[in-house]
């Protein structure tokens, strides 16, 4: 199977939302929720690929960890160097990252919606009445009333089912504010919502919870809608642009459904995020070291490297592409 698609950014998202502390409490697994938007079956339904998804962001953190607690691993023991500069003697941050592959690789799903830490819906975040999104209701105090703010520059819209909302980025004049349309954008392929409500949520909310949508974009497509074991070896050292690994890596829906759920903690201890990111393998070290250790797709690329590793594949940085290595050990 060849690229058919051309990669294409989800860049949007770091513009709206800050990042997230990836830490989380001794790798405790994610407890998730599933709407009904993405179990629908049929030629419209998103139900097979939202599941094979799934299965292949936890089967990506397995291995990750797996390679990660083990020790003689010099292929990960590079890849922790290179990604983000420490070695094994680094004891409390390599505990990070592996409490964080271990919370994505012990997921467990929930029937009960209130309780769960993420809630995934395949609605395609549109916004009116009878839709999960609606317009915050106008306050009589605003100069403006919300309902005649402008969609996607400085109107608040809401999620009541989960008390959430869109963010709305205030900037100083003269530039206009930004609020993120999710999906809607035509670019977002997925986003994770956190922002909660100024109303007070009911008790039995998670009061950590966020949603992650996932547009049709991701399903259906021969490379976006593929899981990352299923990729060809032709794919993996592909050297003609736009179709090199490295870039074309990020278009996998496992790909971004991984790097969503690690914009989910538990502590809810944000870091700034100012900065715009390419989410290629060369966008990931276009990073400061300090952004680079915190950021998802620095977590989300050692994860698809060790699912690489188990072929039997690695980066190499002469040919500035992933390369067969047979020298790289097998890990059960």
């Amino acid at each position: 199977m060849l690229f058919p698609t051309p990669y294409r950014s989800i860049s949007m998202l770091f513009l709206l939302l800050p990042i997230l502390a990836l830490a989380v409490d001794n790798g405790d697994p994610l407890t998730y929720w599933i709407d009904d938007t993405c179990k629908a079956t049929g030629p419209n339904g998103f139900n097979e690929s939202f599941e094979r998804t799934l299965k292949d962001v936890i089967h990506n953190a397995s291995r990750a960890l797996k390679r990660l607690q083990f020790r003689q691993d010099a292929n990960q023991n590079r890849l922790l160097s290179k990604i983000f500069e420490i070695d094994q003697s680094n004891v409390d941050f390599k505990k990070q990252i592996e409490d964080t592959f271990s919370s994505l690789s012990r997921m467990v799903e929930t029937q009960n919606r209130a309780s769960s830490d993420v809630r995934f819906y395949c609605d395609e975040d549109v916004v009116g009445d009878g839709h999960r999104w609606t317009l915050v209701p106008d306050d009589p105090e605003d100069s403006l009333p919300n309902s005649k703010r402008k969609r996607g520059i400085n109107q608040e819209v809401e999620d009541k089912l989960n008390h959430m909302k869109m963010a709305v980025v205030h900037r100083d004049p003269p530039l206009e504010d930004i609020a993120t349309q999710g999906v809607q954008d035509g670019v977002t392929r997925a986003e994770l919502f956190y922002l909660h409500n100024s109303d007070p949520a009911p008790p039995e909310e998670n009061p950590t919870r966020s949603t992650v949508t996932l547009g049709s974009e991701n399903f259906g497509n021969a490379w976006t809608d593929n899981a990352l074991s299923a990729v060809s070896d032709a794919e993996i050292v592909a050297r003609d642009k736009p179709y090199i690994f490295k870039a074309m890596a990020t278009g996998l829906s496992s790909f971004i459904m991984m790097h969503e759920l690690l914009h989910h903690d538990y502590n809810r201890q944000p870091r700034t995020n100012d900065y715009q990111v390419d989410e290629s393998w060369d966008g990931l070290f276009g990073l400061t070291l300090d952004q680079r250790r915190t950021h998802p797709d620095s977590y989300v690329w050692f994860a698809v490297c060790a699912v690489l590793a188990d072929r039997q594949y690695r980066f190499d940085d002469a040919y500035d592409l992933f390369i067969k290595d047979t020298s790289i050990i097998v890990v059960p």
